[in-house]
Order: C-alpha cells, then sequence, then structure tokens
C-alpha cells in the first residue's frame, strides 16, 4: 500500500491539537486518522515549541515549503571523514 501524502489542512489539525490542546499523539493520530508516528514526526520536523510558532509559520507562507523525506530508521551517528593535513611525520 502506498503511503498517503499529508494534506496542510492534516498537518494544521496536528500541530493545533498538539500545541493549543496539549494532546498526546495517540490522541491526535485517533481525531486526524494518521499513526502516532506520524504524528511525532511531524511535531519533530516543524520544531515548533508554541502556537505563536506556528501562526508564524503560516504568515510567513512557510507552510508551502515542502518537508524534507523522513529516513525510514534512524540513521547511526557517521564521524566525518577527513584528511591529516599535517602529514604522518607532524607527531614524529
Amino acid at each position: 500500500m502506498a503511503t498517503q501524502r499529508l494534506t496542510m489542512r492534516n498537518i494544521r489539525e496536528i500541530l493545533r491539537q498538539k500545541l493549543v490542546l496539549h494532546r498526546t499523539n495517540r490522541d491526535i493520530a485517533t481525531s486526524v486518522g494518521r499513526s502516532p508516528a506520524t504524528v511525532s514526526n511531524i511535531v519533530v520536523v516543524v520544531r515548533a515549541r508554541s502556537y505563536r510558532n506556528v501562526k508564524s509559520i503560516l504568515e510567513k507562507g512557510l507552510d508551502r515549503v515542502p518537508l524534507p523525506d523522513l529516513p525510514d530508521e534512524p540513521q547511526p551517528h557517521q564521524q566525518e571523514v577527513h584528511e591529516n593535513i599535517r602529514g604522518p611525520r607532524y607527531w614524529n
């Protein structure tokens, strides 16, 4: 089964219920017909801490910017790879 895209109405309703009504992800998921994980992902991606943040996002039109795709599984932290800029004989 293909994944359905969230409408802007769904995203706004999720954020309203989370930030204004302080409902749990499970309760929000039940009311909008999505999974609790989807609700959690939306809240994390938006990183909004209050309804004032959401209002600002809507006024500036940032809600029309596509959200980044979320990975299915969390990626382990990878060390940055860089060259030894001092050379192998620096510490000898």
